[in-house]
């Protein structure tokens, strides 16, 4: 389920635990700027992800770490286990990340990284994901009477706002798959609408901003 602080937890560092790097990649290129992204761990030729994370890895990863940016710059890790020499290597730049720099770490068990970091980082577990519902609804061909008509549906259902979080994830893995690129300004409308939900504000008058701003995409 996604996080109430959804757009400034996705800003820091933080662990995914899954069990699907690959929808993972796909979800991370299409909700961050590519520009911003340096990714480890994925040999892209293959569509492989690493088996272990080894030391020379590691070295790779701190010196892409330290390249001076004036901007914004994500370190996404990809990794089945982290060797225990690796993750040592890496433990001082997980705590004290140099300025404008975040790291992701996606891991498929909580027992792949020492407590050390784990205890460092947020960590969210999305291996609960593969239940998620598909989207009703074809994002790429959506108007206006195509939003209206089920913003109505959602609203005679009188849904709850556990259903509306499936909802929202379900969309935002939609808005992934088709490749959508979302933006801060995206981003910060999802954050908004998860802490409407949790304020139990009506599913379908949350929904109905997010999916109106998608016409224009």
């Amino acid at each position: 389920m996604l996080d109430s602080n959804f757009t400034d937890n996705y800003q820091k560092s933080h662990i995914i635990i899954t069990n699907d790097f690959n929808g993972e990649l796909n979800l991370l290129q299409n909700t961050k700027d590519i520009n911003t992204l340096r990714i480890f761990g994925v040999d892209f030729n293959k569509n492989e992800f690493t088996n272990e994370l080894k030391i020379n890895d590691a070295h790779d990863i701190i010196n892409e770490a330290y390249i001076t940016t004036s901007t914004k710059k994500i370190i996404a890790i990809f990794a089945y286990s982290y060797n225990i020499i690796s993750q040592n290597a890496l433990l001082k730049v997980l705590e004290e990340p140099p300025k404008n720099v975040s790291f992701i770490l996606y891991i498929n068990g909580r027992n792949k990284l020492i407590p050390t970091i784990f205890s460092r980082l947020a960590h969210f577990d999305r291996r609960n994901l593969e239940s998620i519902e598909a989207f009703p609804l074809d994002i790429t061909k959506l108007s206006i009477p195509v939003v209206y008509n089920y913003i109505r549906d959602i609203e005679v259902q009188n849904l709850n706002s556990e259903n509306g979080h499936k909802i929202l994830t379900s969309l935002l893995h939609a808005i992934a798959s088709k490749n959508i690129n979302l933006n801060r300004r995206d981003l910060e409308r999802f954050d908004k609408a998860i802490k409407s939900l949790k304020a139990k504000q009506s599913v379908h008058l949350v929904l109905l901003p997010i999916l109106l701003s998608l016409i224009r995409q």
